[in-house]
């Protein structure tokens, strides 16, 4: 019986040790998250080198955007403008 306690030890240690190198976090993995209201929205004007995609960065749309072909609650890359339809850059540019 000793035994039996024995390997269901070293079983389970072996178990944690396996699935926390599996699960382990990306170190180069971050999430910035910006909320705010009017004081999150930019007036500065953007230029063409503020608009090219970087699909590392995505925005959730918080309004539907006709002009810029996004839907509420959809993901986007993050492209200015960022917070409404016709803001400029903001803080999270």
């Amino acid at each position: 019986m000793r035994l039996n306690l024995k390997l269901l030890f070293i079983a389970l240690i072996t178990a944690t040790l396996i699935s926390t190198q599996s699960r382990a976090q990306d170190p180069d993995f971050y999430i910035f998250l910006s909320f705010g209201q009017s004081n999150m929205e930019g007036h500065a004007k953007f230029e063409p080198v503020d608009t090219i995609a970087n699909p590392r960065f995505k925005v959730m749309q918080v309004v539907d955007c006709e002009n810029l072909d996004r839907k509420k609650g959809k993901w986007y890359d993050a492209v200015p403008p960022l917070t409404r339809c016709n803001t400029g850059l903001t803080l999270a540019d």
